[in-house]
């Protein structure tokens, strides 16, 4: 788990840090101690040194002073009680003269430069380090006598058991800093682990339940009123209101959703009642023509000849617009697959222009394509063909008293998910289309026309030809008067798996 090794990490270091830090103090306080003690006993062993030399200085001038002469067995009385010392009489040559003790080590001692030097600087001590390894005190005390030569007492102290007590006082410390140290990092983790990892686990546990939706998920409180207990009791109260909000949420969505199908289905009512009133409208005039010309012929069986032609014709004509209606009907709610090729778009407007001329000669419109390039698409000519009719047809309708039809294109007109579509444009100089009426205009059924003069399925039938090519169709008013459809459709190029899916798209759509 992501968070929770990022709790553990921080704790350890946290651990670790402290640790650390309580160490270095330790052994910063221990060195400082036992620099402390060191130079004590250095001093208490100078001191106990130097006056131990003094009281055998003393006794030697003494015995001088009485007129006798120390020997020997006087030397080895003087240095009875401290036999880790040396003692030696020097002449003013710094010849040795009695010895007691260890001769071979004061011969060794008193030859060395570091003695010398400081014999000649007239230094009452020094600390030199002899053959052996071992470090001592060498201190040096004037003989005062009224007449002969000058004498001078060397003694020899060894720092042996002062080395040791050193020694011993640095491993108590190191023993005593790692003994800190680990109960230290002991109860720091401990610490850390129960009043720290544990309670930030739990949070980053229930943060992470909370991001995969599980809101009845709550975190045990740690023990105590610190910062954590209140975080973790502020969370459990949050994941209150946000369980309590998702519920409502959801009923709220519930309702939503419900309130949402019954507006689709009353959409659905709607639309259906609108579709058979448009089916009963548009075909019940006709079928009303046809049944009054087939009462006259049955109820005037003597009418002209030329009457009952008439009538017949009269019928006829219905029956073909009963029809088509029927056949645009089914063209729009019929399933059918569009015939994916290369097609220039020129020559299927100039056909289609051709279909139209009567119609565009008797309502004294004209045509402009010099914006009409000789572009490609990707598409069913013939469906494509009957967009472009229809189209032509309505702007050709929307000027009754003539006016001009614009047909232009372009080869790049917009860009979709990757896909280049070419843009076809058809602008009449008509009134244009009410603004409240843009968008029902591709309605089934809606028309501003009169009774003879349209359907209302042309525009519905363009717009479901075009989606089905994935394309799409575009209407604005002109400024200057008018209306214009503009038609994207995929262009030439495309692979036929891509216009596959894009036709399964909008298949999936309508």
């Amino acid at each position: 788990m992501a968070y929770p090794g990022a709790t553990l990490s921080a704790s350890s270091k946290l651990v670790l840090l402290t640790t650390v830090l309580v160490m270095a103090a330790v052994c910063v306080e221990g060195f400082v101690l036992l620099g402390q003690r060191e130079a004590l006993l250095r001093a208490a062993t100078r001191s106990e040194a130097t006056a131990r030399g003094r009281l055998i200085q003393v006794a030697i001038e003494n015995e001088y002073l009485s007129g006798g002469t120390p020997d020997q067995q006087f030397f080895d009385r003087l240095r009875q009680g401290s036999d880790g010392d040396t003692i030696a009489l020097l002449d003013d040559q710094a010849a040795i003269g009695r010895v007691s003790g260890r001769q071979p080590l004061m011969t060794n001692l008193i030859q060395t430069p570091e003695v010398r030097a400081s014999l000649a600087r007239g230094q009452s001590e020094i600390i030199v380090q002899g053959a052996d390894g071992h470090n001592y005190l060498v201190i040096f005390l004037p003989i005062s006598l009224s007449s002969g030569p000058r004498l001078s007492l060397a003694l020899v102290h060894p720092l042996s058991s002062l080395e040791e007590q050193v020694a011993h006082a640095r491993q108590s410390l190191i023993v005593a800093t790692m003994l800190v140290t680990l109960a230290t990092f002991l109860i720091v983790l401990f610490v850390t682990e129960r009043y720290l990892t544990r309670p930030l686990e739990g949070l980053v546990t229930g943060t992470e339940a909370f991001g995969s939706g599980d809101l009845a998920y709550r975190v045990n409180p740690p023990h105590g009123h610190g910062p954590l207990f209140r975080l973790t009791s502020a969370f459990n109260t949050m994941a209150d209101r946000l369980a309590k909000q998702r519920q409502e949420a959801e009923q709220k969505a519930e309702e939503q959703l419900a309130l949402e199908r019954q507006l689709r289905q009353n959409e659905r009512l709607a639309m259906v009642g609108r579709l058979a009133a448009s089916i009963a409208h548009e075909i019940g005039a006709p079928l009303n023509v046809i049944d009054g010309r087939a009462e006259q012929l049955i109820t005037q069986p003597m009418t002209p000849l030329e009457k009952r032609q008439r009538n017949l014709v009269v019928i006829r004509t219905q029956t073909k617009r009963i029809e088509r209606i029927v056949s645009q009907l089914l063209t729009y709610v019929r399933p059918y697959e569009p015939k994916q090729q290369a097609i220039r778009v020129a020559p299927l407007i100039h056909e289609v222009m051709e279909l139209v001329e009567p119609d565009a000669k008797a309502g004294q419109v004209s045509f402009d394509v010099a914006g009409l390039k000789d572009i490609s698409v990707f598409g069913d000519a013939e469906m494509i063909r009957q967009v472009f009719f229809n189209l032509s047809i309505n702007a050709i309708q929307a000027m009754p008293n003539g006016g001009r039809l614009r047909i232009s294109s372009q080869p790049n007109g917009a860009e979709r998910d990757g896909q280049r579509f070419a843009s076809v444009q058809f602008a009449d100089t008509g009134e244009g289309i009410p603004p409240e009426q843009l968008s029902y205009i591709f309605e089934p059924f809606f028309t501003t026309k009169g009774v003879s003069e349209g359907t209302g399925l042309g525009l519905a039938i363009c717009q479901r030809i075009v989606e089905k090519h994935g394309g799409w169709i575009f209407v604005t008013n002109e400024p200057d008067g008018g209306a214009s459809f503009t038609i994207h459709l995929p262009a030439e190029g495309k692979s036929e798996e891509g216009a596959a899916s894009a036709t399964a798209r909008i298949t999936t759509e309508l």
